[in-house]
């Protein structure tokens, strides 16, 4: 299993729940976004474990994942 935490600012435009657990399957993060419906343009960042990781990361077996938005302003 995973856990993956989906921010509010992603939360309105895609309709998932804050916090899934998920059925692991061994694949990398930017697939999970698209099984998600999480478009790569929308995410910031992605920690794993907390710890930053690159999209081509392949998640493990009990990793917990927390992706972050896309941060603007000025």
């Amino acid at each position: 299993m995973i856990v993956v935490k989906v921010p509010g600012g992603i939360k309105k435009e895609v309709s998932v729940a804050e916090t899934l657990t998920l059925e692991w399957k061994p694949m990398t993060i930017l697939q999970w976004l698209g099984q998600l419906g999480i478009e790569e343009k929308q995410v910031g960042a992605v920690l794993v474990n907390g710890k930053p990781k690159k999209m081509s990361h392949t998640l493990e077996d009990g990793d917990e994942v927390q992706i972050l938005p896309v941060l603007s302003g000025g």
